[in-house]
């Protein structure tokens, strides 16, 4: 689930279609299992009655195989032209699995071909530090379970952020 452009690893149950438990995924590193007011609340908007249920194309329900063999088997020109005609739109993504799946999806494709994939959340000044120290975009990942003391000056750790829900008591 994102929130502020972090994604928290959520297990959700669900009977006949419709989801009734949220809790959080135990192997996903910023909750370790546990879930927030967000999480919790994230329910009531996971299920849709009028979100469409299967594949369509000009109005005839197609199997999605259907979709994949049409978008591999691309006209000549979208080939031609790297697929400059072609457009796949996401929302933000933040997850690194999803990311790389959407990324291998359109391999050959022109680069405009796939919609945002990236972070949502927008680099702050202080995240250069980290960026320098480690040559590339890094988020830290605190250890208060070794720290006597935190004092923490304007920053709310255990209600937001990331990691957030991994940090609370």
């Amino acid at each position: 689930m994102p929130l502020g452009g972090i994604g928290t690893g959520l297990l959700v149950e669900s009977h006949m279609g419709r989801p009734t438990k949220v809790e959080g995924n135990p192997d996903h590193p910023a909750s370790l299992g546990a879930t927030d007011a967000f999480a919790q609340a994230s329910i009531l908007g996971l299920y849709d009655p009028d979100r469409s249920q299967v594949v369509s194309s000009a109005g005839e329900i197609r199997p999605w195989s259907a979709f994949v063999t049409a978008l591999r088997r691309r006209p000549r020109s979208e080939r031609e032209s790297g697929g400059a005609g072609v457009r796949i739109l996401t929302e933000t993504v933040t997850s690194p699995t999803l990311a790389a799946q959407l990324r291998a999806s359109a391999r050959g494709l022109s680069e405009r071909a796939l919609g945002p994939v990236g972070s949502a959340r927008p680099r702050r000044r202080d995240d250069r530090g980290a960026d320098g120290a480690f040559g590339a975009a890094a988020d830290a990942q605190y250890r208060f379970a070794a720290a006597d003391v935190v004092l923490a000056l304007d920053a709310d750790f255990l209600a937001s952020g990331p990691g957030h829900v991994r940090y609370a008591p």
